[in-house]
């Protein structure tokens, strides 16, 4: 008498890489041999491999005496079709050809924990490890001051990313944080320590200043390189007399963050060498720390009671139809130079018509202007100047 054709499986106990395939109610007896046809797409080819006793698998037919196996060596994240055909033995004799399929995605595997990077003070990233899932494995994290995880909870919207930045932090805290995945029928894993930070207190120690000595109306160009936080509002320019006393330094001009350079016209002392130094301000009004900022000199400015040599332009001086830094999107009039400009000396065209200064446009410190009219985005800005 022929066998019936296997019905639908079902399956239970799924993890990233298990599953118990249960075969359905067939009508067959207890001497029938059942081969377990596994299909699934790895890296985009489709793979068939069929179910040995141990739970690995082989690329032929394996025939069973047993109405239930437990799949061992599935891959995390992975949508299997699974379908059963019946024999009388273990040789495939009259088979039956395979049943209708059933179908189960294997649970996404435990993200691996990476260390943290940009921490700064009011922001993090957060890093893991997909740990072979694939690309449809959704992560979220979760962060608090709290290491139980009972109060002060935020978490993050579910992404494919493997890392995330934490907004919104407070300076000089500890901060824990915690990462789940999940596949695309939502099964979701238990969390991952990701372990701990603590916030700076401030933004960053702005690096690279420099003093030089323009040699022209007792100018001093100050310069230094921005700053890697993400949420720096602008920087404080300090001058003083004396290199030590930190108490001495008094906040002589700002500038907001996309300007990093800054024209000081000391009063004129014969004999004095000023110092400078240069702090970063954030967003949430955390400052980094005058204190452990080195300061910066140019010693020939003493060296002159007034300027030695009349002023020569060099060709290397001009710069002709620079694109200002800004964006240009109907809203915004504040706008940059790549370098500072020299007095009088900055010209702004916008789609090719000259602007008048002091009519159509400001400038506040010698490396931005401002527009009366903020430029659409259809608009184009182009900018002449003397560079220092």
């Amino acid at each position: 008498m022929p066998l019936n054709i296997p019905t639908t499986p079902s399956f239970s106990g799924i993890t990233p890489t298990q599953a118990l395939v249960t075969k359905g109610t067939d009508f067959n007896g207890v001497a029938t041999f059942y081969a377990y046809q596994f299909s699934y797409t790895i890296n985009l080819s489709t793979q068939v491999n069929y179910l040995m006793a141990d739970g690995t698998f082989s690329p032929t037919p394996v025939w069973l005496n047993t109405p239930m196996l437990l799949a061992t060596a599935l891959v995390p994240n992975t949508f299997y079709t699974v379908q059963l055909a019946a024999a009388s033995d273990s040789l495939g004799t009259g088979d039956t050809g395979f049943g209708p399929p059933g179908n189960f995605t294997t649970a996404a595997s435990q993200p691996i924990a990476l260390s943290y990077s940009a921490i700064y003070s009011t922001t993090a990233t957060a890093n893991w490890s997909p740990n072979f899932n694939s690309d449809s494995t959704q992560y979220s994290v979760q962060y608090s001051t709290d290491p139980s995880y009972v109060f002060n909870v935020i978490t993050s919207p579910w992404s494919t990313a493997t890392s995330y930045v934490m907004p919104n932090l407070l300076p000089n805290t500890v901060y824990y944080s915690q990462v789940q995945a999940r596949n695309n029928v939502l099964a979701t894993t238990a969390f991952t320590n990701l372990g701990s930070f603590t916030t700076l207190a401030g933004p960053g120690i702005v690096q690279g200043t420099r003093a030089t000595n323009l040699l022209a109306n007792r100018g001093f160009l100050i310069q230094w390189a921005a700053n890697v936080d993400p949420n720096i509002a602008l920087y404080r320019v300090y001058r003083s007399s004396s290199p030590t006393d930190n108490s001495s330094f008094y906040l002589i001009g700002t500038t907001p963050p996309i300007v990093t350079s800054y024209v000081d016209n000391v009063p004129y002392t014969y004999g004095i060498t000023w110092y400078y130094k240069v702090i970063a301000l954030d967003t949430s009004n955390n400052e980094s720390s005058l204190d452990l900022t080195s300061p910066v000199q140019d010693m020939s400015f003493s060296q002159f009671v007034e300027q030695p040599f009349p002023t020569q332009v060099e060709v290397g001086d001009l710069v002709n139809g620079e694109t200002p830094i800004g964006l240009i999107n109907g809203t915004n009039t504040i706008f940059a130079t790549i370098n500072p400009f020299k007095t009088s000396t900055l010209s702004v065209y916008l789609n090719g018509v000259k602007l008048i200064a002091t009519v159509d446009y400001a400038v506040t410190i010698p490396q931005q202007f401002t527009l009366v009219e903020a430029p659409l985005a259809t608009d184009y800005l182009r900018v002449d100047y003397l560079k220092y």
